[in-house]
């Protein structure tokens, strides 16, 4: 079988081969030893040029690389002054990421827990949404206006508070109807906190360092939401979603009580760090 079998196999790829190679013209003279030559410098031509371009799309990557990390080593260096430094600056750092640590996993599971555990339908779903869409609209004029009555540490402490409260009695009840009327607090209690913890941050900063100090809350931002939402992830496909709704509830109280220990009064004048 091997004898016979191994001169049609030979046959069969000449004729394979004759058929997909490039149509010559008969009438055309073979190529010469120099346009070969020629040919096969321009192929040379082409792969430098394609080195080229290869090394150069490698070196911007590399440089775009290297400026990450040193903007992560700036705010990795202005971070551990800011904590050294203390004073109201590393409260209010404390007290976002804190919050960060605690919104970040409701956000995550948000979805899988009103379909799991609430057994909400698509269209319950969407009214709840847009229901605190609307209460966010109204909360947000109301705190714009009570903000200059209130002070930002009483605004944020209360946000906090109320936001936990909402979100942490929407878990413990795990009916959609009776809690949804709770979830109309997290609107002006959202707003409370954006408007409270962005006064505080600003007040706490100094001229020269509000810009890093805002980027370096951002990059914090970015850290946690990562990180909290893979362990949300995880977690819930673990003990459900329920669980993490009031945990996530609870956890508000942190950085509220940070905020009210230690600024019993309006007092957050920046420190340079």
């Amino acid at each position: 079988m091997t004898g016979p079998a191994r001169p049609l196999r030979k046959r069969l790829a000449t004729s394979l081969g004759s058929l997909l190679e490039p149509a010559t013209d008969p009438r055309q003279p073979p190529p010469s030893a120099g346009t070969r030559q020629d040919e096969l410098l321009a192929q040379v031509r082409q792969a430098l040029l394609n080195v080229g371009s290869t090394h150069r799309r490698f070196s911007e990557q590399i440089a775009t690389g290297t400026m990450l990390a040193q903007q992560l080593r700036e705010q990795a260096a202005m971070a551990r002054r800011i904590v050294l430094a203390g004073g109201p600056l590393a409260v209010a750092v404390g007290a976002f990421t804190l919050y960060m640590v605690a919104e970040v996993p409701f956000s995550a599971i948000v979805p899988a827990f009103f379909t799991d555990s609430l057994h909400a339908s698509t269209e319950e779903f969407g009214f709840m949404l847009s229901l605190r869409g609307v209460a966010g609209i109204l909360g947000g004029v109301l705190i714009v206006s009570a903000a200059r009555r209130i002070q930002a540490t009483a605004l944020l402490a209360g946000g906090l508070l109320t936001y936990g409260f909402a979100i942490g009695v929407q878990g413990i009840i795990n009916s959609f109807w009776p809690g949804l009327w709770f979830l109309v607090l997290v609107g002006p209690a959202a707003a409370a906190i954006q408007t409270g913890m962005n006064t505080l941050l600003q007040e706490a900063s100094p001229d020269r360092e509000r810009g890093r100090v805002f980027a370096l809350v951002g990059v914090l931002a970015g850290i946690v939401t990562i990180a909290m939402s893979v362990s949300a992830g995880a977690l819930a496909d673990t003990i459900g979603t329920r669980p993490i709704v009031v945990a996530s509830g609870l956890l508000q109280i942190l950085p509220a009580m940070l905020i009210l220990r230690r600024f019993p009064r309006q007092d957050v004048a920046p420190k340079v760090v």
